[in-house]
């Protein structure tokens, strides 16, 4: 029986937990369980480690075998709210925006535009451009 895993079974291991992140003990096991392990690329060298190396191995500090780190997702802009964002006003209605907001006359109550709508209902329309 053997005790450490020869290169090609190691390029399978690295390679299914690279695949399968960071539960891939977990994963291996249960197709081992499932006998599915055929069915994954290099299944043949999965199942050898299970015959030859078991599934104590794999659980033990012998098994340094970590996935490759993912890399770090970057946020994208929300297709629906770059629509409807305030910041898609006019340059003149921000302006006229800031100058009210600004004013030394400014009641406690919402300020009203010409059509009646307070200021901050203003900026939450969604303007099309």
């Amino acid at each position: 029986m053997m005790t450490e895993p020869d290169a090609a079974m190691l390029a399978a291991l690295q390679s299914f937990a690279d695949r399968n992140g960071r539960r891939w003990k977990e994963t291996l096991s249960t197709l081992w369980g499932n006998g599915r392990d055929y069915y994954e690329p290099e299944g043949n060298q999965l199942h050898q480690v299970r015959n030859n190396l078991g599934p104590q191995w794999l659980y033990s500090k012998a098994c340094t075998i970590k996935p490759a780190p993912k890399a770090p997702r970057t946020q994208k802009p929300c297709p629906i709210r770059a629509a409807v964002i305030p910041a898609a006003l006019a340059e003149r209605d921000r302006q006229i925006l800031q100058l009210r907001l600004a004013s030394p006359n400014r009641k406690a109550t919402g300020q009203h535009d010409v059509d009646g709508l307070t200021l901050f209902d203003i900026a939450r329309q969604p303007k099309l451009l």
